[in-house]
């Protein structure tokens, strides 16, 4: 199950996000939101730019940073086994 969500800034950028609310067949984390491209005079879709896609995720899943590192080094480091 999908849902299509539009707002005014993608109105006129001409584009749409499908964002993914149930998937029965696959990982329903893979491909949560993604932009595709309306023309709305003729009524069809097309794919947008790889570019449209960018800052779509809601976050990064695990924090690869040295922040993230030290973070989790320091949490960890008072335990005991």
């Amino acid at each position: 199950m999908v849902a299509m969500i539009s707002n005014d800034e993608l109105q006129g950028k001409g584009q749409v996000i499908f964002k993914q609310l149930k998937n029965r067949y696959s990982d329903p984390t893979l491909n949560k939101k993604f932009i595709v491209g309306v023309d709305r005079d003729k009524m069809r879709m097309y794919d947008a730019e790889h570019s449209a896609q960018d800052g779509l995720l809601d976050g990064p899943i695990f924090d690869k940073t040295d922040t993230g590192e030290a973070i989790k080094k320091e949490k960890f480091s008072q335990l005991e086994v």
